[in-house]
């Protein structure tokens, strides 16, 4: 989508949560992106958008940590976004939002807001691995809705030892809050454990999709209303195509996950710093060596052949565990065995499940 570009901005790499699954451990310092800083980016996204003028729409994504812990930064930014008509995309915890309601309104009504997503994980997973946040999550939730926020969306995260309460976190989410549940799979154990244990864990899964998929068909959802049961493609990572991150020392790398300030990823996955006199040629190297990969196939012949319906990758996992030697080889690789065993079964039964529900 050459046409749109989102612009990830690192506000803090700090959080005020302790979640226990957190992909982000030991990673969070108190790392605050300044005032000063910001203006360097407001002039740099400014600029980029006079370099690429066949790209109608910015997104600005606010990222963390938890961004909302950088209030002064992240006001600005709502503001600068306001007055620039450049979208925001939040991707928060919950626990700060009735600080910001006021400006998110004012986002929200000028159309602005293009999605504002709250981490909750349904009951009764979210205080089992939360630190008992849901009441306050929860009541940020029912702020949003009070004050008719748009695109507000849930995400869950499905840690393996929860996999026998997905279903209760489904019902929770479609029918107490009226929100789909799109639970992301916790992918981090997918190599920690043996082949026994794991097979454990896709049953367990399996047998709860499969309550899922009955209640679904029982109601005549023909929307499936999680998207684990919609036929969604193989979705893959967008990073690196017009898509980029800039952390709090400005400098840009493909995604989130490439951009927390430790030496490892500034080392590998940096391609350049905001104040570069050459940063907008080397964004437009990354985009075009992205945009050459079939991001749905990945050049790999496994994924060519494999029908899953959903493949959720995260390639800058996908480079840690990778055994390739080039970089873009490394990014694109398949999933691990173990995350492919249970996509694969999650089609079976999204396939089954969508012919059942359009012929009733």
């Amino acid at each position: 989508m050459n046409n749109h570009c989102t612009i990830e901005i690192l506000v803090t790499e700090d959080c005020n949560n302790h979640c226990k699954y957190c992909i982000q451990t030991g990673m969070h310092k108190k790392i605050y992106l300044s005032t000063e800083k910001l203006n360097d980016i407001f002039k740099f996204i400014n600029n980029f958008k006079k370099e690429h003028v066949e790209i109608n729409d910015i997104d600005l994504m606010l990222f963390g940590g938890e961004p909302l812990l950088n209030e002064s930064v992240c006001n600005i930014l709502f503001d600068f976004a306001l007055e620039n008509k450049y979208n925001i995309i939040l991707i928060t915890n919950g626990l700060l939002i009735d600080k910001y309601i006021d400006k998110l309104v004012i986002l929200d009504r000028n159309n602005l807001l293009k999605s504002l997503q709250i981490s909750y994980d349904g009951n009764p997973i979210h205080d089992l691995y939360r630190c008992n946040t849901s009441k306050k999550v929860l009541k940020s939730i029912e702020l949003c809705k009070k004050n008719n926020i748009k695109n507000l969306r849930i995400k869950s995260t499905l840690p393996l030892d929860g996999f026998q309460y997905m279903y209760d976190c489904y019902i929770d989410c479609i029918e107490n809050l009226n929100l789909d549940y799109v639970p992301t799979i916790d992918y981090t154990y997918s190599n920690l454990i043996n082949e026994e244990d794991i097979d454990n864990y896709i049953e367990i899964f399996k047998q709860q999709l499969l309550k899922i998929a009955k209640h679904g068909i029982r109601n005549r959802i023909k929307i499936p209303r999680t998207d684990l049961l919609a036929l969604n493609g193989k979705a893959m990572c967008s990073a690196g195509c017009y898509y980029f991150a800039i952390n709090s020392d400005l400098d840009v790398s493909r995604c989130h996950q490439t951009s927390f300030s430790t030496e490892e990823y500034n080392k590998i996955h940096v391609i350049g710093n905001i104040n570069d006199s050459d940063i907008n040629t080397k964004i437009n190297e990354m985009f075009k060596i992205h945009s050459l990969v079939d991001r749905n196939l990945t050049g790999n012949s496994e994924c060519e052949k494999c029908d899953v319906t959903l493949c959720k990758k995260c390639c800058a996992n996908n480079y840690n565990y990778s055994k390739e030697i080039n970089y873009i080889d490394k990014w694109y690789d398949k999933n691990t065995d173990n995350l492919c065993k249970m996509y694969k079964m999650i089609t079976k039964i999204s396939k089954a499940y969508n012919y059942k529900i359009q012929n009733l």
